[in-house]
C-alpha cells in the first residue's frame, strides 16, 4: 500500500518576496521499502507573523515522486503534478497549512510518525541555506534552534499567529 500526502492550497494573497530558484530536489523520507523525493521551487514569502509569534509565512512550490531505494537516480523518478504549499517559518510556532485552509503547529525536534517527511519538506522551504540532507531532520531542527512546541490545529493563519 502506497500513502502520499496531497497539499492543495489557496493562492497566496499577498506577496512579499519572490525567490526564484532551480529546482531542488531532496528525499524526504524512507519507510517500509518507499522513499519519497521531492523537488522544491519558487520560494516566495507571502504573509508574517506577528509580535506575540513571529515568523514568515512561506509558499513553496512542490511536486513528489516515490521510489524503492534512497539511492535510485533523480532522472529515473517519474513525478506528479507540482502544488503549493505554505509553512509558517517560527521558532516558536513551525507550522503548514492544510488543504482545508487549517494550519497544523507541531514540535519539530521529536520525532512522531509522519512528522519526519512534514519536517523535512519544512526545513527546506523554511531554511533552503541549511544543509537538510539528512537521515535526522530533528536533529538538524535543533542545531537550527528550535526547541519543543506543542502541537496543535489551528481554525486560521490569523488564529495561528494569534498569542
Amino acid at each position: 500500500m502506497k500513502i502520499f500526502i496531497t497539499l492543495t492550497l489557496p493562492a497566496a494573497a499577498v506577496v512579499a518576496s519572490v525567490v526564484p530558484t532551480a529546482a531542488e530536489t531532496y528525499l524526504a523520507r524512507c519507510q517500509m521499502g518507499e522513499c519519497i523525493y521531492y523537488d522544491q521551487t519558487e520560494r516566495r514569502i507571502v504573509g508574517e507573523g506577528s509580535a506575540a509569534v513571529p515568523g514568515d509565512l512561506v509558499s513553496v512550490t512542490l511536486r513528489s515522486a516515490a521510489s524503492e531505494s534512497e539511492t535510485s537516480s533523480v532522472a529515473d523518478l517519474v513525478w506528479g503534478e507540482p502544488s503549493n504549499v505554505r509553512f509558517f517559518c517560527s521558532t516558536t510556532r513551525p507550522a503548514f497549512e492544510q488543504p482545508d485552509g487549517t494550519y497544523l503547529a507541531w514540535n519539530l525536534i521529536e520525532p512522531a510518525g509522519v512528522t519526519t517527511m512534514v519536517t523535512a519538506m519544512y526545513l527546506n522551504a523554511c531554511h533552503p541555506e541549511a544543509q537538510n540532507e539528512s537521515e535526522d531532520p530533528f536533529g538538524i531542527a535543533g542545531a537550527l534552534g528550535y526547541d519543543a512546541t506543542p502541537s496543535g490545529t489551528f481554525p486560521s493563519f490569523e488564529a495561528l499567529v494569534s498569542p
